[in-house]
């Protein structure tokens, strides 16, 4: 060829850059968070968080497909980590200050939002309303 790009080249939509593919789920991925943390503040901070780790990591993802499930994982390990500093904390917190944090031992943490809170074994909120239909 002389250099001439065919007509299925010039049409051909240009490549995502992973992080665009990012930018696109924005929405999705708060949403997602916002359904599993205490406020819509966390959400966000753990969602910039992500964002910046996932600039150093990029290079991991082999196509535009697979960029969106890893960085869904990537939220979910942030969403553990998040809950364990929350707990390690409280256990900081009880260690220092002993029996007076006994009365406290049967109330569920504030960091847990209502949203989530249900017994082991019983249906959460959204499973409990939606069976009811």
């Amino acid at each position: 060829m002389t250099g001439v790009a065919s007509f299925a080249e010039m049409t051909a939509p240009a490549p995502q850059v992973p992080t665009d593919v990012l930018a696109e789920h924005h929405g999705r991925f708060l949403a997602f968070l916002r359904r599993r943390v205490e406020s819509d503040a966390v959400a966000e901070d753990i969602l910039q968080d992500a964002y910046a780790k996932s600039l150093q990591r990029i290079d991991q993802v082999e196509n535009d497909e697979s960029v969106v499930a890893w960085f869904y994982q990537l939220l979910r390990n942030a969403i553990t980590d998040h809950y364990r500093r929350a707990g390690a904390e409280e256990r900081e917190v009880a260690a220092e200050f002993g029996e007076e944090w006994q009365a406290y031992a049967g109330v569920t943490p504030r960091w847990i939002p209502d949203r989530v809170r249900h017994s082991p074994g019983q249906a959460g909120p959204r499973r409990a309303a939606s069976s009811e239909t």
